[in-house]
């Protein structure tokens, strides 16, 4: 499966309902969509070509919802508009030289058999679905799709969560046996993030 997007899209894959996906030309998306096929397309949100083609080709959005989708700072929300569902996520930042703690937020614009799905930066979830659907064991329908985006978020943020749980209560252990301002610090400054 090799994608063949334009500078702002990732990738544009037709779900084969078996687990596997086919990359689509870049012409083929829009009538692939209208037709009611599972389509998966996955757009940088920073690309300034992004807000057009959603406006283009998600004539259901309204200038507010393509604005939320590709906006700078997001928070996790799902927004329900004439049978299509925005909703936004966020995992950890699995990155290179990157702080675990630094969301990384995808914004999904999901019908019943197309998600338009955006990123800032890399996520690693969406990698794995990709090669998941590859070796032909991914998602077969859109809803399994964004089932398995979700889950795949939070299988991956559990360690990250577990190993600072940890850090506190040793943390909290120490300050226990121990007062010490410093300690106290690091407990909240753990607790933010």
């Amino acid at each position: 499966m090799s994608a063949i997007p334009d500078k702002h899209i990732v990738h544009a894959l037709l779900l084969d309902g078996a687990g596997g996906a086919q990359a689509l030309d870049v012409d083929e998306i829009p009538a692939r969509i209208a037709a009611g096929e599972p389509v998966w397309v996955h757009l940088e949100a920073v690309h300034p070509d992004t807000p057009e083609w959603l406006g283009q080709h998600l004539p259901i959005l309204d200038a507010l919802m393509i604005d939320a989708l590709v906006a700078e700072e997001t928070r996790p929300r799902a927004i329900e508009h004439d049978n299509t569902i925005l909703l936004f996520l966020r995992g950890v930042n699995l990155n290179e030289n990157a702080e675990p703690e630094d969301m990384v937020s995808i914004r999904m614009c999901i019908g019943e058999k197309f998600c338009v799905s955006l990123r800032r930066r890399p996520l690693k979830a969406v990698s794995d679905i990709v090669q998941r659907l590859q070796r032909g064991n991914g998602p077969g329908a859109i809803p399994d799709l964004v089932n398995d985006l979700a889950g795949t978020l939070f299988d991956r943020m559990e360690p990250v969560l577990s190993e600072l749980d940890e850090r506190t209560d040793n943390l909290e252990e120490l300050v226990a046996d121990k007062p010490d301002a410093a300690i106290r610090h690091e407990i909240v400054s753990l607790r933010k993030r």
